[in-house]
């Protein structure tokens, strides 16, 4: 029973020092790695740079803590030190109760509310985006346009109807648009001539630039993932949970 006990526990205790490591792992390539950040404004616009980083550092430590909670209930199997095994269990408890927090704040909070607030300022940048001097707002609409490979709210119709600019010259290249170039498909300039053409009709160009709108792309983006999120913090209290009895029975066969 000993040596089941403590196999079962170096498995759980491994996982769970494996995740502590991804968790500290993202949390530093997000804080240090500028595209990773770029992603993650584009798919929760009502993010701050801010709060990104506040993120990132909560990756950082809450990684750090688990790696080092797996790492204490190491040396305490290893030792045998019940003053070190019933530290190692009052953290896990406490890392549990918190695990199972954050699964049912995803699924509560993470749905309706968050989709609902993230169209609320998606919208007002989008329908700013030819007016407003805030170049973080326009990069946010290019971000999660590129991303999800759509334009506008509800579609291309949310950017006014383009006009012909003032010194129009028929030998220019390729013509402003009130479209921004991130609704278009392609990407190099014979690319996007056609779709950033201001003499031809918005009608006209639908084959150039996406048609659909990113309120439900981001809507089921944020819905597929919030319960991606509550089922990894439910299948880590599970495995949380059994490396606590394993640690119990442990304790009760070695030094009770």
């Amino acid at each position: 029973m000993k040596s089941l006990s403590v196999v079962c526990f170096y498995v759980c205790n491994t996982l769970s020092l494996v995740c502590g490591l991804l968790m500290l792992i993202a949390g530093l390539l997000m804080r240090y790695l500028p595209q990773l950040e770029s992603v993650f404004l584009a798919t929760a616009p009502s993010v701050s740079q801010s709060q990104t980083g506040l993120l990132s550092i909560g990756l950082i430590m809450v990684g750090a803590f688990v790696a080092f909670i797996s790492f204490v209930g190491f040396c305490g199997v290893i030792s045998e030190t019940k003053c070190m095994l019933n530290l190692y269990l009052t953290m896990m408890v406490i890392l549990l109760l918190g695990t199972i927090a954050i699964g049912v704040a995803a699924l509560v909070y993470g749905q309706k509310p968050f989709v609902d607030r993230v169209d609320k300022y998606f919208r007002v940048y989008v329908n700013t985006y030819n007016t407003t001097t805030n170049s973080k707002a326009q990069g946010v609409v290019d971000s999660v346009q590129h991303f999800f490979d759509c334009c506008g709210v509800d579609g291309p119709t949310d950017y006014p109807n383009a006009t012909l600019p003032d010194g129009y010259n028929n030998n220019t290249e390729y013509l402003a648009s009130e479209i921004p170039k991130s609704c278009c498909k392609g990407s190099t300039k014979e690319e996007l001539k056609p779709c950033l053409n201001a003499t031809m009709p918005i009608s006209e160009r639908k084959e150039y630039y996406y048609q659909e709108g990113c309120a439900i792309k981001v809507e089921t983006y944020i819905h597929e993932n919030t319960i991606v999120l509550a089922g990894v913090c439910f299948g880590f209290a599970v495995l949380m949970l059994f490396t606590i009895i394993f640690v119990c029975v442990f304790k009760r066969d070695n030094m009770d």
